[in-house]
């Protein structure tokens, strides 16, 4: 998905979200192993750039109202159910995604 900001008809600023799982798994190679291979590459486990890794952070934080931190996916799909649940003929739309610069 492409998000892009034009002025003058220039695009001038560009937000992509894309499934890099997906597209690994079109190629052929598994996504775990890409993952790893930056690392091992750089021979420096501790110090390289890492990916987000599930088990240590669920690749998403929230935050709620009243200060409220949570992470992992299970709290936004508990959210967006209970939300969804209180309105049962709404439609979400979403507009934009991505913070401006």
């Amino acid at each position: 998905m492409a998000d892009c900001r034009a002025i003058n008809n220039q695009i001038n600023n560009e937000w992509l979200i894309h499934d890099q799982g997906a597209i690994v798994r079109q190629m052929g190679w598994d996504p775990k192993r890409y993952a790893a291979d930056p690392i091992e590459r750089e021979s420096r486990p501790v110090t390289c750039a890492q990916p987000l890794i599930p088990l240590e952070c669920g690749a998403v934080q929230t935050e709620y109202a009243s200060g409220v931190t949570r992470h992992s996916h299970g709290s936004v799909d508990a959210f967006w159910m209970r939300l969804r649940t209180s309105f049962p003929n709404a439609a979400l739309q979403i507009d934009r995604c991505g913070r401006p610069r």
